[in-house]
């Protein structure tokens, strides 16, 4: 139903220009964990293989926000070559019981799917998912975050009250 993880790898920030430009309480590190990589990269989009994703859930800490679980494709989800749509009950159930277990700590941080491209960047469609989702989502951290995994690499970027900006990649 979902994965849990728990090893540090990949960290993101907003990009050096854009950090004093934004009021958002993503001012901060946003790390991926290992496995939670390791896991969504499996549904690259090689050959033929229809788009795939989920959602992220993760927790919050001073100075930096860990994205350490992944939703992974179910029964419910619609997708094909150049589009996926997640089952939303689903989802929420996911979400709820993770929340639950995890006694309020871990919560929805946002999607994650799949595109045929070598070199993913949002679609317009993924854009305007992305402002429906914030618009009407309870966010915790004041942003929520698109990954979008590519068959060679990844984007990441989160929506806040400043629209879609893409996370870059610190080199550590």
């Amino acid at each position: 139903m979902f994965i849990r993880h728990n090893v540090m790898t990949l960290i993101y920030q907003l990009p050096r220009d854009s950090l004093q430009e934004s009021n958002s309480a993503m001012n901060r590190a946003v790390i991926l964990t290992e496995s939670l990589i390791k896991i969504v990269t499996a549904y690259r989009q090689f050959g033929n293989r229809n788009e795939a994703g989920g959602i992220l859930l993760g927790r919050m800490w001073p100075g930096r926000s860990v994205i350490e679980i992944a939703s992974t494709p179910g029964q419910g989800d619609k997708s094909g070559r150049y589009f996926f749509e997640r089952d939303s009950l689903r989802a929420q159930h996911i979400i709820k019981t993770v929340w639950q277990e995890s006694k309020g700590e871990i919560n929805y941080f946002g999607e994650w799917h799949t595109h045929p491209e070598p070199h993913p960047c949002p679609s317009l469609r993924d854009r305007a998912m992305m402002t429906e989702m914030f618009d009407g989502t309870i966010s915790h951290q004041g942003a929520l975050f698109l990954l979008i995994i590519g068959t060679c690499s990844l984007w990441l970027g989160q929506r806040d009250e400043n629209g879609l900006q893409a996370l870059e990649r610190v080199t550590t």
